[in-house]
């Protein structure tokens, strides 16, 4: 078995579980455009009036993300592991910003859409779709391409919610949900700063607790 590994720059820090081959960094990618349900960059200039549901009834960014999707099953066979890290930037520049979005039912719908698409472009190959849970959030970027929206406590909530969104949407359909989450945070919630490069990204230090989510979920 091989494991395929396809995220936003969150993906980089698998690469000290299943090497640099392994590891598909494709961008500042979002959870919501990975679902194909059309909430990207562009989604998210529309004005405050419109609704939580409208920017979930998007579908303009589907088709790209289908050929995104071409190329991230590439080389996979039946028997391989491809997974998904997405959902860091939904955290920090939009949910919270998008209050509506934190609403359960809401969180379940991203979560349930978003596994649908990794089963999807696993098929095609046999391969075993995975997801990671989101990583803790932090105060640490600065990007003022991707701006931190809501307090840190806002953040860590919305973190948590999703990653429990996720983690029931991998028990209903029998996908594998590698818990980083849980291994890498403190105990208010964050991001533990002692294993991170930035304050933001995973560094080497946390390879250890990368390769045991990996290993509880099955996939190393």
């Amino acid at each position: 078995m091989s494991v395929k590994v396809v995220g936003d720059s969150h993906s980089r820090a698998f690469r000290g579980v299943f090497g640099d081959p392994a590891v598909s960094w494709v961008g500042p990618v979002t959870m919501h455009r990975v679902a194909g349900l059309g909430w990207d960059r562009r989604a998210t200039r529309r004005t405050s009036a419109d609704s939580a549901e409208d920017l979930l009834a998007a579908h303009e960014w589907l088709d790209e993300t289908g050929r995104l999707g071409e190329r991230w099953s590439d080389g996979l066979r039946r028997g391989d592991v491809l997974l998904l890290v997405f959902g860091e930037i939904d955290v920090r520049c939009h949910l919270v910003r998008l209050r509506a979005l934190t609403d359960a039912a809401v969180t379940a719908r991203l979560a349930g859409a978003y596994l649908a698409t990794a089963e999807a472009l696993s098929a095609a190959t046999g391969a075993r779709p995975a997801v990671s849970s989101v990583v803790p959030a932090s105060d640490a970027s600065r990007n003022p391409d991707f701006p931190r929206h809501g307090s840190l406590a806002e953040r860590k909530a919305v973190t948590a919610a999703l990653n429990a969104a996720l983690a029931e949407a991998c028990l209903d359909r029998g996908v594998a949900f590698v818990d980083v989450f849980s291994r890498v945070s403190d105990a208010s919630g964050g991001l533990r700063q002692d294993l991170t490069v930035d304050g933001l990204h995973l560094s080497g230090a946390a390879v250890a607790q990368l390769r045991a989510a990996a290993a509880a979920a099955g996939v190393l």
